[in-house]
């Protein structure tokens, strides 16, 4: 989303599920700086979800939403104080009867946040905590050959095989997952619809259209 959200039209439902990459990239030069400015504006994109008819907001952080890295805390804090929204790191919610589950790692990328080495450890520590019998997984980047590559800016394949395995493990219902703009698009491979919902394009404009899925809660 990179901080345009607000300039489409979002279509009706229940539960907004935003996967990562919420807030502007502002490239101040320094992580840090960037947090900090993120954080001011965190506030004010949390006033607009609220303005939003949904009743719950499910919300990971991407690779460029550094405010939920660096300044995690003080950023969770701001998050407590609006209650439509849930937001997921590592950990998973019912929400309207639906189980969600949310994690904003990814294979190194570009040296932005929530990066962790490729194929590594700390990787398949981080995915081994999904569990099974999900409705909803949302990371924020996209499982290893799925909608992960953007050929116009010869970006291919930059999923991530560790998270592939495992979501052949869980079998999550569906896979929601952004980072790659060009892989925009869903499909159905087996018992998971996968989506890419990334809203831009490559070229940062917001004209890929929010994807809507219906989903009835397990018995």
């Amino acid at each position: 989303m990179h901080g345009k959200l607000s300039s489409v039209k979002i279509p009706e439902g229940d539960v907004l599920v935003l996967a990562g990459d919420v807030l502007r990239n502002f490239y101040m030069g320094a992580p840090d700086k960037d947090a900090s400015r993120q954080l001011r504006a965190l506030e004010g994109f949390l006033g607009f979800l609220d303005r939003t008819p949904f009743r719950k907001v499910a919300l990971i952080a991407g690779n460029h939403d550094w405010c939920f890295e660096l300044r995690g805390e003080d950023a969770r804090k701001i998050v407590a104080m609006h209650p439509k929204t849930v937001y997921l790191e590592d950990g998973g919610a019912i929400i309207e009867g639906v189980r969600f589950y949310g994690s904003p790692w990814q294979p190194e990328f570009c040296g932005w946040a929530f990066n962790l080495t490729r194929d590594g450890e700390a990787l398949g520590k981080a995915w081994a905590k999904i569990p099974e019998r999900l409705d909803v997984l949302v990371t924020h980047g996209p499982p290893f050959g799925i909608m992960d590559s953007s050929p116009s800016v010869d970006c291919h394949e930059q999923g991530d095989r560790l998270l592939l395995e495992r979501v052949k493990i869980v079998k999550p219902r569906y896979h929601v997952f952004g980072h790659i703009h060009g892989g925009y698009g869903r499909r159905r491979i087996g018992e998971t619809e996968f989506l890419n919902v990334a809203l831009c394009d490559e070229r940062y404009e917001p004209v890929q259209p929010p994807q809507v899925i219906e989903v009835d809660p397990r018995q």
